[in-house]
């Protein structure tokens, strides 16, 4: 981040002994454009902030093999970092890139045991070009292969401008037994399954209403702290039975549900993840939104399904963070036929402003692209959900026992 000093360049709390260090990052000083390791506690305040050595910068910005075309940064995938390396030698410096992803994405803090859902457990580089020197092959990045598989994911299914990728909270059955899969599964940590065996788990794509509730409390604060954004939807969804979903959105006075756009979803794959260690699993899904014509006003065709949704969407850089409240209802003649069932879902998708298309394009194409980073910061944007929950369900037991 870059931030002004006020010409204090090094600084230390009084109290600093005293504070508990929840995350790090580096910062770069606008008054003398230094490099600075600052370290934060749990309460987003400054306990220290040290310059590094006069040639760090530069070693820093050699290091991170960034391209900076026309002002917006683009990195190379993993497998063509050597390929790009020498050509990257005269980067700019690390800054946020035109697309929206930020250069610094929202990691999970997962050492420090502490929620990763909001913009400021940040690390202070880009996720590929985190380096480390290894036995067998010297200096190489960093990476997070599951990272690197939704790279794969995204560059095999994001073949359109229409395509959404999303992950979804959830609960992985074993499909004979319907019993959570981890249970059947001899996996300890979060771990992927080849999409060929799609056919022996099932997906509950929803929640319960303590985490929706801790989730909607813990992303308003986020909201009020500055480190995200977020927008409200109430929203009727008519299914029809050839798969036609027609978004109604309601009306202010009168409160009706006016007809938006009509679309058909096309479900391309999923990749489901086994979360042992917590307590929902996540499934990734691609999707074909093909956009319909609405259906007029006196067509004879009813809907067989409404799903009523109240829809908050939290926002950082080019990830959404969507909580939804939902009833559904079965209709017969176009009308309700019962109460509803209630359910709450937990999605995190990928924006238009991280221009996933074209960067998957770049990808397929060998060129520099932002696909690896996207990935990673939305998979991290997912785990980070994900040990929230967790940390807060054991505070929760914690405090009961």
């Amino acid at each position: 981040d870059r931030l002004s000093c006020g010409g204090r360049g090094d600084f230390e709390a009084e109290d600093s002994e005293a504070r508990v260090v929840k995350w790090r990052r580096i910062e770069f000083c606008e008054e003398d454009d230094f490099p600075y390791d600052a370290e934060y506690d749990g309460e987003d305040r400054l306990i220290r902030r040290t310059r590094r050595a006069p040639d760090a910068m530069a070693k820093f910005v050699a290091s991170t093999a960034l391209e900076a075309p026309h002002g917006a940064a683009a990195t190379t995938h993993p497998q063509q970092q050597q390929q790009q390396q020498q050509h990257h030698q005269n980067s700019a410096k690390p800054h946020k890139t035109g697309a929206g992803v930020d250069a610094k994405p929202v990691v999970a803090a997962n050492a420090a045991g502490v929620s990763a859902v909001g913009a400021n457990n940040t690390i202070g580089a880009e996720p590929s070009l985190w380096k480390m020197k290894r036995i067998i092959d010297g200096v190489q990045p960093a990476l997070d292969d599951r990272a690197t598989l939704i790279v794969e994911f995204m560059g095999a299914y994001v073949t359109a401008p229409t395509v959404e990728i999303e992950f979804k909270l959830g609960t992985l059955l074993e499909r004979n037994d319907n019993i959570r899969a981890t249970a059947v599964l001899p996996v300890v940590a979060i771990a992927p399954l080849h999409t060929s065996a799609a056919g022996n788990v099932l997906f509950q794509s929803f929640v319960n209403q303590q985490t929706f509730e801790f989730l909607n409390k813990e992303l308003n604060r986020r909201v009020e702290l500055g480190d995200a954004s977020h927008k409200r939807a109430r929203e009727s969804v008519l299914l029809y039975e050839d798969k036609l979903r027609v978004l109604r959105r309601r009306r202010e006075g009168d409160n009706a549900f006016v007809p938006v756009h009509a679309q058909r979803k096309e479900k391309l794959e999923h990749l489901n993840f086994l979360a042992p260690m917590h307590e929902f699993d996540l499934r990734l899904s691609a999707s074909n939104e093909i956009t319909e014509p609405l259906p007029p006003q006196n067509s004879s065709r009813v809907a067989v399904t409404e799903r009523v949704r109240d829809r908050l969407s939290y926002t950082t850089g080019a990830i959404s963070l969507d909580i939804t409240s939902v009833e559904k209802y079965e209709l017969r003649g176009g009308q309700r036929a019962a109460k509803p069932a209630m359910s709450f879902e937990v999605e995190m998708e990928v924006l238009p402003a991280a221009r996933m298309f074209e960067e998957c394009e770049k990808l397929r194409a060998g060129a520099p692209n932002r696909v690896y980073d996207i990935a990673f910061h939305l998979w991290h944007t997912a785990v980070g959900v994900l040990d929230a929950i967790r940390t807060a369900t054991a505070a929760a037991s914690n405090a009961h026992s």
